[in-house]
């Protein structure tokens, strides 16, 4: 008998909810090597994609094992972003994900996802679990054990319990019906359905005025960015990405977890709001280095003299190329002056 029938029937004599408890033996072990992984490479030496190809192949079959019997029943709610929190390792996912971009932990989760092009496992973990329905529903009368643990199943879902309603409670959440199990197709594709469902909920809440609306300004894609291929300086590249995530220390963020309010969190040096475009496009601190980097761009791109200043800035965050490169290059020595500005001032307040 296959193991995981075996994990199954086991599951439902000792047990007939499968818990997080037994899960975190799984989790730790996905952890451990997570850790492990981040201290063998560097997210500087190493491009993005490169680095989540070396978690979906070395972290994530761990943090994904026995995916086809532990999402929580209790957890799959209407609220489909609650249910893709379900899997324990989706917090592992999203702290890689951070490292792997160089930003902080407050960078929102929509953020990251978005600009890796990633989707939470539960989604994956909701596919196989629905092609081991299938399976096992297939094999249930060519064994008694197995066949008599699926009925238990089944009983169980009436009271909202178990594997066999964690299942129903899956296809609901891709806007399907219950179908019976004689006409169960056998290519289910929940995946599909779940990854456009969560692609919606990221269009949605990233465009509706919050902390990322600078953001889709340039951003309209959910996909891995091009730039963090093009970029090969690490440090360049996540300076660049902390300014289209707003995942810096400009004052329009450092002011929010302040509580001062928006028309307050000003630029020390110009006395106006220190957004993400004031400092890229309009600080005098910045002159010398903004005046640089427009005349290489104009002799690329000559139409660009023409933009205004929004668009401009939409331009340099969405660009490619030599350009982007430049770009990226410019944003990190704007960072370190203001690093050093930043010093200088609290020097001097402190000999007041």
């Amino acid at each position: 008998m296959p193991i995981h029938h075996k994990r199954l029937i086991k599951t439902y004599i000792n047990h007939p909810t499968i818990t997080y408890i037994q899960y975190i033996p799984v989790y730790e072990k996905a952890r451990k090597a997570s850790f492990k992984l981040r201290k063998l490479v560097n997210n500087e030496d190493l491009a993005p994609k490169l680095l989540i190809d070396l978690f979906d192949k070395l972290i994530k079959p761990i943090a994904m094992y026995g995916t086809e019997i532990w999402l929580s029943p209790q957890k799959i709610e209407k609220n489909f972003i609650k249910f893709t929190d379900t899997v324990p390792a989706e917090q592992l996912h999203k702290a890689y994900l951070r490292y792997t971009l160089g930003t902080h932990k407050k960078a929102t989760n929509l953020a990251i996802m978005g600009e890796t092009g990633r989707v939470p496992l539960a989604i994956q973990a909701s596919q196989t679990l629905i092609d081991y329905r299938n399976k096992i529903l297939f094999d249930g009368d060519t064994s008694p054990i197995l066949k008599e643990a699926l009925e238990e199943s089944r009983n169980l879902a009436s009271k909202k319990r178990g594997w066999y309603y964690e299942t129903e409670e899956v296809i609901k959440l891709c806007n399907k019906e219950v179908i019976t199990d004689t006409d169960m197709p056998t290519n289910y594709n929940v995946k599909a359905s779940l990854t456009e469902k969560y692609i919606n909920h990221w269009d949605e809440n990233t465009n509706n005025g919050g902390k990322l609306r600078t953001m889709r300004l340039f951003k309209n894609n959910f996909r891995l960015e091009t730039y963090l291929e093009i970029i090969k300086n690490g440090n360049e590249r996540k300076q660049l990405t902390r300014l289209r995530l707003s995942a810096h220390r400009l004052e329009i963020e450092r002011g929010r977890y302040k509580g001062i309010e928006i028309g307050d969190r000003k630029c020390n040096t110009c006395m106006e709001v220190e957004d993400e475009i004031h400092f890229m496009m309009r600080c005098k601190l910045y002159d010398k280095e903004r005046k640089i980097l427009m005349n290489m761009i104009e002799e690329t791109a000559p139409n660009s003299t023409n933009l205004d200043e929004k668009s401009k800035f939409i331009f340099l965050m969405s660009s490619e190329g030599e350009i982007v490169k430049q770009v990226a290059k410019t944003v990190t020595l704007m960072f370190r002056i203001r690093e050093e500005r930043h010093e200088k001032d609290q020097q001097a307040n402190i000999r007041r």
